[in-house]
Order: C-alpha cells, then structure tokens, then sequence
C-alpha cells in the first residue's frame, strides 16, 4: 500500500508559501497527479538509461533489502528501500522522479489519523502545519543544498508506520534536470535522518 502513497521552521497552519498558481496544486489533486504519476511506471530489474540525476539514500539505507524499482518511458523512476530487519518492519524510503515538472502543493494536506468513527475504524483528518529542513547531499560536482518540505501523510497503524512526505521539489546535477517527492516511513522517528543521507548521482 505504501509503494502507492508516498522541511527552517514551521510553516503556517493553512498552507505553504504561496507559489504561482499554474505550478501547484490543492491536496487532494496533488495526491491524484502522484499517484498517477506511480502508476504510469513499470517495474523493472534495472533502471539501466533514466533523463534525471539518480536520487537515492546512502548507507546503511542503500545496504538494505534490493529495492523495489519501476521505470517510466521517459527516463522517471520511483524506488522503495525497505529495512529487513523484523524487528523494524516499518521502515522505508520511497522515491519518486520526473524528467516533467511536478506540481508543488498549494496548502498542507490534512494529516490523515486512523481512529474510531461511529463505533468503526476509520480516518480522522486533521490539519497540521507543514515543516522545512535543511539539506546538503552529496553530489559528483559537490554537495546540493536546498530546503525540503515535508508533511506527515498519514499516522500508521496495523501494518503501517508514519508516513512523512516531502512536497515536490527539483535537482540539476550534470546537466540533468530532475523533480522528485520523497516519502519516509518510520517508527523511530528517522524521518530527518532519512531526508539528510540522500545522495545524488548522475
């Protein structure tokens, strides 16, 4: 289920600073262009020739369990790193690239949390305010540094840890032009880790 889903300061609570309006979208079609974007992909063994610089977690992450690879027609990708250990079954990173531009979001999802509803299981949405990081990753040219945003997609449960994911953010490394979403699933609260060890080949 994860594979379908997928940072100086807090953001306000309704939205992150606004941006032109032909370059983002609201939530939930922002979540529908994202998965449609998975879904236009194919699995593959290799990612062999792809049009955007390779945005991939470094060690230990890259020394867990092969990772789970799809390859769009265009050069895009999306990959899912899971850590085998079973004793930490929720931990994951997801990458999603697009040699086309990714919309941004225009306001922050709701925080999707699993409670009772009416005497069932269901999902309570509630607002959260979106925040920021500071990364430098590790690049053939040099280090990249840029500000990530992120918001906590969904609460977990059952057979899920937390899911944080980062708005739709771009890389030029050696004369590649990439846009991507990361997504990182976490009991243990890995979250900023994660988003700080990427590296970026080309």
């Amino acid at each position: 289920m994860r594979a379908k889903l997928f940072l100086i300061g807090l953001f306000l609570l309704s939205s992150f600073p606004a941006i032109a309006a032909e370059e983002s979208l609201e939530p939930e079609k922002w979540k529908d262009f994202i998965s449609k974007l998975q879904d236009s992909m194919e699995p593959v063994d290799q990612l062999g020739d792809i049009s955007v610089p390779l945005l991939q977690p470094a060690k230990p992450v890259s020394k867990w369990d092969e990772p789970r690879l799809h390859r769009s027609k265009n050069g895009g990708y999306w990959i899912m790193f899971s850590n085998p250990d079973p004793k930490k079954p929720f931990e994951r990173v997801i990458i999603l690239a697009s040699p086309e531009p990714i919309p941004t979001l225009a306001a922050v999802p709701d925080e999707e949390v699993a409670d009772i509803v009416d005497g069932d299981l269901g999902i309570v949405k509630k607002p959260q305010s979106g925040k920021s990081l500071e990364v430098k990753w590790k690049a053939p040219d040099g280090a990249v540094s840029q500000t990530i945003r992120y918001f906590r997609r969904d609460s977990g449960g059952g057979a899920d840890g937390p899911l944080d994911t980062t708005d739709a953010f771009s890389l030029t490394v050696g004369g590649k032009t990439g846009y991507y979403v990361v997504s990182v699933e976490s009991i243990t609260v890995q979250t900023e880790k994660r988003l700080k060890s990427l590296e970026v080949l080309p």
